[in-house]
């Protein structure tokens, strides 16, 4: 059933940008054009979802990344689709195939370069919540009275760190080196 309301959703990439579908089963649509891929899936616990990607690359990307690039804000704000009653799934795939017109241009023109910047994002974003964890140990330690856990923590922010950050880094030195 999900592949075939996809496969009639998704025509048009076939017929308007040249992309061939490759169906996986029931639950799964692939399309490929060139080095691009799209892929719609519904899994067992009713989530669906749209990932692109540059095939041979092994790595994918999520819509919330692609509207990113565009407008960070309405990206920040997509997420995948949960679909508890079927007569959703459509609605769910409606919303991917807007996102795929209004932000998907380049994925759909086979524009390569989109890939590298959807990875720079991403890894951006990896980047970023890396720094939040980080962040959060050195607060503990900090207020814990663990200075030295604390400054390692601050040093390994490197350019991530705060104006706040570079405060308690230096008071963490100030309180090792006094004693």
């Amino acid at each position: 059933m999900f592949s075939t309301i996809a496969s009639v959703r998704f025509h048009f990439l076939e017929s308007h940008y040249g992309f061939q579908r490759i169906p996986v089963d029931d639950r799964c649509v692939l399309y490929l054009k060139g080095d691009s891929n799209i892929r719609f899936s519904h899994s067992r616990f009713d989530e669906v979802s749209m990932t692109i990607g540059q095939t041979g690359h092994g790595t994918n990307f999520s819509p919330d990344l692609l509207v990113a690039l565009i407008d960070p804000a309405k990206g920040a704000a997509i997420k995948e689709q949960i679909v508890s009653r079927p007569d959703r799934i459509d609605l769910a795939l409606a919303e991917f195939e807007a996102i795929l017109r209004t932000y998907g241009r380049r994925v759909l023109d086979s524009n390569l370069t989109v890939y590298t910047e959807l990875k720079a994002l991403s890894d951006a974003q990896s980047g970023d919540h890396a720094a939040q964890a980080i962040r959060y140990r050195a607060e503990e330690a900090f207020a814990a009275k663990d200075f030295r856990s604390a400054l390692g923590d601050y040093r390994s922010l490197g350019g991530r760190r705060t104006a706040l950050d570079s405060k308690r880094l230096e008071m963490c030195e100030r309180h090792i080196r006094e004693g």
